[in-house]
């Protein structure tokens, strides 16, 4: 039942998993509390979901990933897939690169692959070091272009304006090398507005398919997109929900 749940809920229709999929983590969680550690058909699954972060989504607790793959590769046959699955990473999507070498950099899974990138750590540093002189862009700006070809009624076209108006306080630099870096919001801010667009079936879907159309080496928009709604979107009161 829990590992259905893990495996399962990012693809559920009410959490925007395409943005921030919460899977991983959450596998890695039970991997580290050892849930499935006498049953290695779960460890198994619970491994295949914690690698679904090289899909492109880039990790925001490596701590809480790392542990759970130093658990799992002490056994050499895990230690090689989870090198494999780093090595076709590494040759994918921008995205994909930036998780791998985060999570190579951060974990203990073995010698250099010859596949990572002369500075693997530079991914790492954008979410560390304040952004480069460059051109300031927001994630409203790039998000219009994509939009304007779409058409959906009221109220989701009002949401829809309202959230990407939103998005406009989030803003990023465009370097020379025409890389975008992030220039994080303080850690008080919210996003009222582009949290219940998310929270909205037509809305949502229309801001994966903007995020989608943008040129993949654009993929710190989204990214920090996720960073930004995360405590936002994760956190609720349950105060009313609790037997008194």
């Amino acid at each position: 039942m829990v590992l259905d749940v893990v495996e399962d809920f990012d693809n559920s229709d009410h959490w925007p998993g395409w943005l921030l999929p919460v899977g991983p983590e959450l596998a890695a969680a039970l991997i580290d509390d050892g849930l499935a550690a006498s049953t290695p058909r779960w460890q198994s699954r619970l491994l295949d979901v914690v690698l679904r972060t090289l899909n492109g989504h880039v990790p925001r607790d490596l701590q809480e990933l790392s542990v759970a793959l130093a658990t799992v590769t002490a056994d050499a046959e895990t230690l090689l897939r989870v090198r494999e699955a780093l090595k076709a990473a590494l040759g994918g999507s921008p995205s994909s690169q930036a998780a791998a070498c985060m999570l190579w950099q951060q974990a203990p899974i073995g010698s250099y692959l010859p596949q990572l990138p002369p500075d693997p750590g530079r991914f790492d540093r954008l979410w560390r070091v304040p952004p480069p002189a460059g051109t300031p862009i927001s994630v409203g700006d790039l998000l219009r272009p994509a939009l304007r070809e779409m058409t959906v009624a009221e109220p989701a076209q009002r949401l829809i304006d309202e959230a990407v108006s939103e998005l406009d306080d989030l803003r990023l630099v465009r370097t020379p090398a025409s890389e975008l870096w992030p220039h994080l919001p303080v850690a008080t801010k919210t996003w009222p507005a582009t949290a219940a667009a998310l929270s909205a079936s037509e809305p949502a879907a229309m801001l994966e398919l903007a995020f989608g159309a943008l040129d993949p080496v654009d993929w710190t928009a989204a990214a920090t997109t996720a960073r930004a709604l995360w405590p936002q979107l994760t956190r609720r009161p349950i105060g009313d929900e609790l037997d008194p």
